[in-house]
Formats: C-alpha cells, structure tokens, sequence
C-alpha cells in the first residue's frame, strides 16, 4: 500500500504546486494563494488518502516523497452499514493523533506537534474535482453517490483538501 500512497501523492503534490487552479477553480483567489504559501514552508507535508471500495489506505508524506507513518482500515467491515465517510474520518483523527505517528514525525523534522499542509484525497467513483464530490459510483458502494468528500474533509480535520478520481491518480 505504500507504493500506491506514495504514487498518488506525488501525483497531487505536483497538481498541488503545479496547477492548484484546476483543484480551486471553485475557490477564491485567496485560497490559491494559500496553497502557494504553503509549498514554500520548510515543514511542508501531505496528507495523502486512497478510499477505495474495500479499504482507506492513508500516509503522510514530504514533497521529496518521503513516507513518515502510513496506515490502513476496512472501510466494508460491517457491509457498508457504517458510512464509508465516517470510517475514514474515524481512522484518520485516530491516526493524525497517534503518537507513534507523531514521533515518526518529531524524529524525522526535529518538531513536535507538526501538522500536515493539507490533504489530497484519491477516490473511488466519478469525482466532480471542483466541487471535491462523488458524482457517480457504479452503485455497489452504498450511500457513496453525492457524497461531498472534500466539504466533510474540510470541516472534520480542518485542512484544505484536494479530491480527484482514484485512476487518475496513478
């Protein structure tokens, strides 16, 4: 899973600094501005999230492409009962909280309490990228359908987040 993290990651760092425009094209100025300033920060990292059908797999990551801590969790454990949303949201506050996340994080930049610049997400579906949304499944993932990805990342763990369409993102 590292290597499909790493790949995805590094695929939505360059959209990131490259072409943020193409992700905010909803967005004001200020927040292009914003991801600009960013990528300029010594400490920049990424959040990088692959929701798939089956798992999330997740990981943190520098703009050398360098893997800090990473994860994974069943997003199908109770056949869909539990939104695949709320799961991933779950594990992630779990993750971002972990200490042993956290001392990967210290021992790696010297910091204590560094948090990601922002978070670039690979979904499974038809992804509306500017408006950050499932737009359309295949219909074998339940409630998945007009599910507002980027505004529940957003609101839920407070960072900007990019969202684009999980095969686009190798």
């Amino acid at each position: 899973p590292d290597f499909v993290i790493l790949s995805f990651i590094l695929i939505s760092i360059n959209y990131w600094l490259i072409r943020p425009q193409e992700f905010f094209s909803r967005s004001s100025h200020g927040l292009v501005a914003l991801v600009k300033e960013i990528s300029m920060r010594d400490t920049f990292y990424l959040l990088g999230v692959d929701i798939g059908g089956t798992n999330v797999k997740f990981g943190l990551v520098d703009r050398q492409g360098k893997i800090f801590a990473s994860g994974l969790a069943n997003v199908s454990f109770d056949g869909y009962k539990t939104p695949i949303m709320t799961t991933v949201i779950r594990e992630l506050k779990a993750f971002l909280a972990d200490s042993l996340t956290q001392n990967r994080i210290a021992s790696e930049l010297g910091e204590h309490g560094v948090r990601p610049s922002g978070i670039a997400v690979s979904a499974t579906g038809q992804i509306d990228t500017a408006k950050g949304l499932v737009a359309g499944s295949c219909g074998h993932l339940p409630g998945w359908s007009l599910t507002p990805v980027q505004e529940i990342f957003e609101r839920e763990l407070g960072y900007p987040t990019l969202v684009a369409n999980d095969a686009n993102c190798m």
